[in-house]
């Protein structure tokens, strides 16, 4: 073989392999660029709906109830309208005897203590006598007692004592002793009977409520009786 056909091949089989080459890039490039056009290369849409979820919880909490229930002056809710006051706002403040706790009633209620019944027949007013020393004339009342011995042993009322309470403070009223209207219980009050004592004091001021108090003796429950009103 000559050195001429042997270049001549060589230059051959040069431009083959190149042309094979070149059509490889070829290839691989119109795969590389059409491959976007594959349906399973194409990214899927991601739709969102626009109709909520009827299952799903608000994450908003509800606004706060702009209606409170009403509180008193102290911040603490109201007593009902029909709540029962604590105590009648006319009582006159009375001083305890001893340590037992007084039987209390109302005017001219009778009220019973260990058997015997105690209730204010009357109180009127009056014009107050002075003949002692200390005594003034000045306005006064009168005030008639009522004892009934509903127990089956008599009862000493020699030793009764009977005071007087006026206002708002509970001011004692002076009692009237040199006054002649004066007719103190005394004697034996038999079981079944019944004695009234009268008891002159100076009177309260005038609009003032009036309270008494009754001691039958040191073995019988002291008797306050509220709301007594003056004829």
């Amino acid at each position: 073989m000559s050195v001429e056909s042997s270049a001549t091949g060589s230059q051959r089989w040069w431009w083959i392999g190149g042309g094979v080459a070149a059509l490889v890039v070829v290839v691989v490039l119109v795969l590389t660029l059409g491959g976007g056009d594959e349906p399973d290369a194409r990214p899927t849409a991601t739709t969102t709906s626009a109709t909520p979820d009827p299952s799903a919880s608000p994450t908003a909490s509800a606004p706060a109830s702009a209606t409170t229930a009403p509180t008193g002056a102290s911040g603490t809710a109201s007593p009902p309208p029909d709540a029962a006051p604590s105590g009648d706002p006319q009582d006159v403040p009375v001083p305890p005897l001893g340590a037992e706790e007084p039987v209390t009633g109302r005017g001219d209620e009778p009220v019973a203590t260990d058997g015997i019944e105690v209730r204010v027949a009357s109180v009127s007013a009056t014009t107050t006598e002075a003949k002692g020393p200390g005594d003034v004339v000045g306005p006064g009342i009168l005030v008639t007692l009522e004892l009934t011995n509903q127990g089956r042993a008599a009862l000493d009322t020699t030793g009764v004592a009977v005071a007087a309470f006026g206002g708002a403070e509970g001011v004692p009223l002076s009692p009237v002793d040199s006054d002649g209207r004066n007719d103190h219980l005394s004697g034996d009050l038999a079981p079944g009977a019944s004695a009234t004592g009268v008891y002159v004091f100076m009177s309260p001021d005038e609009g003032d409520a009036l309270a008494l108090q009754v001691l039958l003796g040191a073995t019988f429950s002291p008797v306050v009786l509220q709301g007594v009103q003056i004829s």
